[in-house]
């Protein structure tokens, strides 16, 4: 069955334009019928063929979706830092169709599934033309793709010269599209004293900072994508004061349209909060430090930098996107997670959401966490200094999300989440958690969703609130030290003035159940935790009810009731397990989207699916070397490759089912044939644009062999 690599377009329909009402509407039944079929595809063996022929339908209906909120984030500004505003109602026309299309696309997926195993020329979605034009992602008729295979970038030399390499990779890959909205940005005299104001608190604390936009800066001009010292550092900084109060999510100083807040879909708080977890020393089964986190959101064009500076510290670290803007949600500064260098220091996770426990007279300009995870990776030698340079920074924004330093960081010896660096009642002391107590024992174990866990951080939450969430806050807010502050009071007896309320609320709730998941896994395994038991945790799911509306995540907070869920669900954009080293060893997994395809989303909430969806990882070893490291990318890349080969013949004796699972192994043979070519290139190393491409040739064969050894082999979980 072969529907992905037509070269029709979408048709354009004779009706009147749809509004941006109707586009929403179908927006959420694409989304909520997309996440219905794969869960009922999930109950399917992946080696029949009517699998194989409805998982290409609902993967031809991932791409018409990610068509469809393309061109609807542009008419709607949700896609600000990606593309242009259009406002266009042919846009939002478009749109439509292409959710049209996917909800065709699931019809005829479930009726494969259901029926016998055909489906009806009237239910098959529109085909689309793939290509790439001259990129290393794939376009969707002209929309770019989200690979799903995490792009690496490798960076050595001085700050400037790491700046200018990043921009010139990150063009391979995507091309000039990626920087030409930031292109367009052009500032007034107050935007660029407010950014020189924040320049100067870089300029004392991460000054390396500085030198890398430039660089960025540079070599986008040089690509022919013209981009100024202001416009690359303001990604770094923001083009705003530090607020006042509490920030929401999005972009500061834009509008909170009706479009773009229906953009958000159906109960999106539900799918966005990320989560960490890590065990060292007595914890662990080697002694070591073993650590894991998710980033959780709709997954965009990000990429991994490996770091090899002159000075300071190898590292690897993972930025929510290659400009820290995620659409819909915001600008991020470079934040992201997690991350890990040669000294054996991890950044694991933010360690929670918006604390807000400093006291609010505090607030003010400072270092943005993106920028303050760059630093630390590459100069902090060990946890503790890392908490220690924490420490000695500003307060900053600490009311906005990620708008400061902070986070989650660990070493084989010791960890710590940093929750407040100011507690004015224990006279300035900072508020931080170092272990865990399980059934009365403390524990080398740490974790975090996206609440506060620490007893003291009560007034955190009120700190920017509404007035009647602030003046009764004993009505609203409890704690338990399993998963931490939380709201299970019924929504009925919340007081309903701000947006905020509900993001503040939302995310302590949702955290509540993740924070009590980590604490019923890893508590037990205490003494035993290895980089499997972290793979399996994050592949184990919640049992949820995914046909029951009343099940999900929204009606249960409504209702004020406690809740039990997974850190592991589909809306796991990036999912991330460290083996860090002080030495030339550490190791890091990476998997864009959740690591299991058949994780059900925390509720009936929608989830987010992608278009040639792996579910697997890719392996780096931070080696002494960039050259060394390509070189064992390569290596297991080859061993991965061959064990596929081998296995592909026991999968199924079905023609149509070997050619699908096939088609994944000579896609990694290229790939490791084109990574092998670069490698033995008598000038390898010289040029360091074609070793950072051997990397990506190797990770990406190293990702679709996997797709054939989890069929073969399937990845333990929990619950097996």
């Amino acid at each position: 069955m072969s529907i992905t690599k037509s070269a029709a377009v979408h048709s354009q329909a004779a009706a009147p334009c749809m509004g941006v009402e109707e586009a929403v509407q179908l927006q959420a039944g694409a989304h909520h019928k997309l996440y219905q079929a794969n869960m009922r595809l999930a109950k399917l063996d992946e080696t029949s063929k009517a699998y194989v022929d409805a998982r290409q339908l609902l993967d031809l209906g991932a791409a018409h979706l990610a068509i469809a909120k393309w061109k609807l984030g542009g008419a709607t500004d949700c896609h600000i830092g990606l593309t242009h505003s259009t406002d266009s109602d042919k846009d939002i026309h478009e749109a439509g169709l292409a959710f049209q299309q996917t909800l065709h696309a699931c019809k005829a997926a479930l009726s494969i599934m259901d029926g016998d195993g055909t489906a009806s020329d009237d239910d098959q979605p529109t085909p689309i033309n793939f290509s790439a034009k001259d990129t290393e992602i794939t376009f969707a008729d002209d929309v770019p793709m989200v690979p799903t295979i995490c792009p690496v970038v490798v960076l050595r030399g001085v700050s400037f010269d790491m700046g200018r390499q990043y921009a010139e990779q990150i063009i391979d890959i995507y091309g000039h599209w990626m920087f030409e909205e930031i292109a367009r940005k052009d500032f007034d005299d107050e935007t660029r004293a407010v950014i020189s104001r924040w320049e100067q608190e870089l300029e004392e604390w991460a000054p390396e900072i500085i030198d890398f936009a430039k660089g960025w800066a540079a070599g986008a001009t040089a690509r022919g994508v013209t981009l100024s010292n202001e416009q690359t550092l303001s990604l770094f900084t923001g083009e705003h004061p530090p607020a006042e109060s509490m920030t929401p999510m999005g972009f500061r100083g834009q509008e909170e349209s009706e479009k773009a807040q229906a953009y958000l879909a159906a109960n999106p708080l539900e799918e966005l909060p990320c989560s960490g977890a890590c065990a060292w020393g007595e914890a662990t089964k080697n002694g070591k430090l073993i650590a894991a986190s998710t980033t959780d959101h709709d997954c965009t064009f990000q990429a991994t930098i490996v770091a090899y500076p002159d000075d300071g510290n190898a590292f690897i670290y993972t930025p929510f996107s290659v400009t820290g803007i995620i659409p819909v949600i915001g600008q991020y500064y470079l934040a992201g997670h997690p991350g890990m260098n040669n000294k054996g220091v991890a950044y694991v996770h933010h360690g929670g959401g918006v604390h807000m426990a400093e006291p609010p007279e505090l607030w003010g300009y400072g270092v943005r966490r993106g920028s303050s995870t760059f630093h630390l990776l590459r100069f902090a030698n060990s946890a503790e200094e890392a908490r220690d340079m924490e420490l000695a920074m500003p307060i900053g924004e600490t009311n906005g999300i990620l708008g400061s330093v902070g986070g989650f960081y660990a070493d084989e010896n010791y960890a710590y989440v940093l929750e407040s660096r100011h507690n004015a009642e224990k006279g300035g002391q900072p508020i931080i958690r170092e272990k865990t107590k399980f059934d009365g024992k403390e524990c080398n174990i740490l974790y975090a969703n996206n609440n506060s866990m620490h007893p003291e951080t009560r007034n955190g939450f009120v700190n920017g609130a509404p007035g009647a969430f602030a003046e009764h806050q004993e009505d609203y807010l409890d704690f338990e030290p399993a998963a931490g502050w939380h709201v299970d009071v019924p929504a009925s007896k919340m007081p309903a003035e701000s947006s905020l309320q509900l993001l503040l609320t939302m995310s302590q709730k949702s955290s509540q159940g993740r924070n009590r998941f980590f604490y019923r896994s890893l508590g037990p395994q205490d003494g035993e935790i290895d980089v499997d038991f972290m793979f399996e945790m994050y592949r184990t799911g919640a049992e949820v009810d995914t046909d029951t509306p009343n099940s999900s995540v929204a009606n249960i907070f409504l209702a004020g009731r406690p809740w039990d869920v997974s850190t592991a669900q589909r809306a796991n954009a990036f999912v991330s397990v460290m083996a860090p080293d002080n030495g030339p060893n550490g190791k890091y997994w990476a998997c864009v989207g959740p690591a299991k395809r058949s994780l059900p989303s925390i509720g009936a909430a929608h989830g987010f699916f992608y278009y040639d969806e792996t579910a697997t990882f890719w392996e780096l070893t931070l080696a002494e070397t960039p050259e060394a490291m390509a070189e064992i990318s390569v290596k297991k890349a080859e061993e991965m490759v061959a064990q596929a080969d081998e296995n592909l013949g026991r999968l199924s004796d079905d023609k149509d089912v070997l050619a699908f699972y096939g088609a994944f192994l000579t896609t990694s043979q290229e790939h490791l044939g084109a990574a092998k070519d670069l490698l033995n290139d008598p000038e390898f190393g010289e040029e360091l644009s074609s070793l950072s491409r051997c990397v990506r040739e190797a990770t990406r064969a190293q990702a679709r062999a996997a797709q054939i050894i989890d069929v073969v082999i399937p990845p333990k979980t929990l619950a097996n």
